[in-house]
């Protein structure tokens, strides 16, 4: 539990050193310019898109041999067969996307077209370090390395970002995957030597094939946006929308950072056969999960429209995206506390999330595109995923809740009616911000909201939320 934390710890002080990043980032490049960037980068989440699922089930399986005592060699050589034929086919796709890059029509977007080739391969063999050396449990050792990407590495943009402009961007990543990669070979090596034995590479294949569709759903999903917006909106536009993205991101990775947690007490639980149980422990976690995410809403709405109003002032028309996307979250609560379930002992639904997944990929799509043709711009964008995320948090909670003995209507009245609450209150937010209302007044509105939050919390729902009693049952 320890080596976890320490893993999540980083994670998260990454997402944290990403404010300033993002604020001193914002002063240096014109929205345009930063939407220049992230057009450019878009391509890097494209190439991670195509994952076989090889490397997952290969760790997946070499970590049962890695657990016990001189049974290691068979776990090298089950990692060895994955990452080999995982490696030839990222090195296919990185040979084929710099050729692409050097056909693009200046030097400028060739050099940036080919850092984010670079960066794609060594972010790769970075993964396969991670991957395999998490098998092996080495939790801190990888917090160790990862301390470079998340936290030297913002630290590094935000000191060279006025020098190099958005070059800064491309290149630091590049420097810190390298230095990252230095320490795993020195600290963390894991034996590997190509192998291209055939033997058991079918077993591998198709148990890689189910990690492999949920991985490039979930990648896919999370591109929908930006691609509609690179293909029918402007630079300025990916520039507000990529920003706002920054710090949503940041809620995003606290609120998965407690899914281990979770995970933990459903995998307690479940020894017993107890489906009843499991849930009545699901339904606790996710009252405090949903008032501390509807209390973190509320509070980054507010600091983001004084950051944008007051410090970053180019990217103030990016404050309306952000509060659409913001409420996001509540939705993304519903689906990281009841998802875990689903891949639990008890349940087995594994591949309902494949299905999820897609079903959020072509909900993004249909209503990308609506909001697209209706002109909505940025605004539509944001809305669109908001609505995509919703749709997945419903059929989650729908899918665990089928099998639940208890009655689950209330209970998922009173999630959605969070949710209800937090779209008036966001409604409000958003209307006040665009038409200038006094700081003042927008700041008691978020203080009132707070206070409701916490009234509610107390008398409405019975629980103490400055008193976290996780041994209680509902």
């Amino acid at each position: 539990m320890k080596s976890t934390l320490s893993y999540t710890v980083v994670s998260l002080l990454g997402r944290v050193i990403s404010i300033p990043k993002g604020i001193i980032v914002g002063l240096v490049l014109l929205p345009s310019d930063f939407g220049l960037y992230n057009s450019i980068y878009l391509w890097f989440s494209y190439l991670t898109i195509v994952n076989i699922g090889l490397c997952t089930a290969g760790s997946r399986e070499s970590a049962h041999y890695f657990g016990l005592e001189g049974e290691e060699s068979k776990g090298v050589k089950i990692q060895n067969r994955a990452v080999s034929f995982d490696f030839l086919i990222m090195l296919v796709i990185t040979v084929a996307f710099i050729i692409y890059s050097l056909q693009q029509p200046s030097l400028f977007l060739i050099a940036c077209y080919v850092l984010v080739g670079v960066t794609y391969f060594l972010n790769q063999i970075g993964s396969y370090y991670e991957r395999f050396n998490s098998a092996r449990n080495k939790f801190v050792e990888i917090a160790r390395a990862n301390l470079v990407r998340n936290v030297v590495a913002p630290l590094l943009i935000m000191a060279t970002i006025y020098y190099l402009k958005i070059y800064a961007l491309f290149i630091v990543p590049i420097v810190a995957l390298i230095v990252m990669l230095i320490y795993y070979g020195v600290k963390l090596p894991i034996n590997f030597r190509f192998n291209f034995d055939r033997s058991g590479m079918g077993h591998l294949a198709y148990a890689g094939l189910f990690f492999g569709a949920v991985a490039m759903l979930s990648n896919l999903y999370y591109v929908v946006d930006r691609t509609f917006i690179n293909m029918y909106l402007d630079n300025t536009v990916m520039g507000l929308y990529s920003f706002s993205m920054m710090f949503v991101m940041m809620i995003q990775t606290f609120l998965a950072s407690f899914q281990g947690i979770f995970i933990d007490a459903i995998n307690k639980n479940s020894s017993d056969g107890d489906y009843n149980l499991v849930i009545q422990k699901v339904m606790h976690y996710n009252r405090y999960l949903l008032f501390f995410t509807f209390l973190m809403i509320i509070v980054s709405q507010l600091g983001y429209y004084f950051v944008v109003e007051y410090f970053v002032k180019s990217y103030r028309e990016s404050n309306s995206i952000f509060t659409i996307l913001s409420t996001m979250m509540i939705f993304y609560a519903i689906f990281v506390i009841h998802s875990p379930v689903m891949a639990s002992k008890l349940m087995r639904k594994e591949n309902y999330l494949a299905l999820i997944m897609l079903a959020g990929v072509v909900s993004a799509v249909i209503f990308n595109g609506i909001f697209v043709y209706l002109g909505w711009g940025g605004e539509g964008i944001a809305l669109g995923t908001v609505i995509s995320q919703a749709i997945m948090s419903v059929l989650t909670i729908i899918i665990v809740m089928k099998n639940y003995a208890g009655s689950f209507s209330p209970y998922f009245i009173k999630n959605y009616l969070i949710a209800l609450f937090l779209i008036i209150y966001s409604g409000f937010f958003y209307y006040f911000a665009t038409n200038h209302y006094p700081a003042g007044f927008i700041t008691a509105y978020c203080i009132s909201a707070v206070i409701g939050v916490l009234a509610v919390a107390q008398y409405y729902y019975k629980f103490n939320p400055f008193r976290l009693v996780f041994a209680e049952q509902p």
